[in-house]
């Protein structure tokens, strides 16, 4: 992302980009509904190479998707 300074910054980004998109749409008088997973991994602290930051983003997203469930 261009112009996020710091990785928390870009994560409230992320979090607002989810929310918008989670918002219901009315199309033809229907609501439709939304859902999106992101991930996002940092240079360099998730990884140096390429291959290796697509791979934490990839395990990122797909954390995203998994149900909530209680951690302890």
């Amino acid at each position: 992302m261009e112009d996020v300074e710091s990785n928390r910054e870009a994560d409230r980004v992320v979090e607002r980009l989810k929310h918008a998109i989670q918002q219901p749409y009315e199309v033809d008088g229907h609501s439709i509904e939304l859902g999106v997973s992101i991930g996002v991994a940092y240079y360099p602290e998730d990884g140096m190479l390429i291959e290796e930051l697509l791979d934490v983003a990839d395990r990122k997203m797909y954390g995203d998707k998994a149900p909530d469930i209680p951690r302890g």
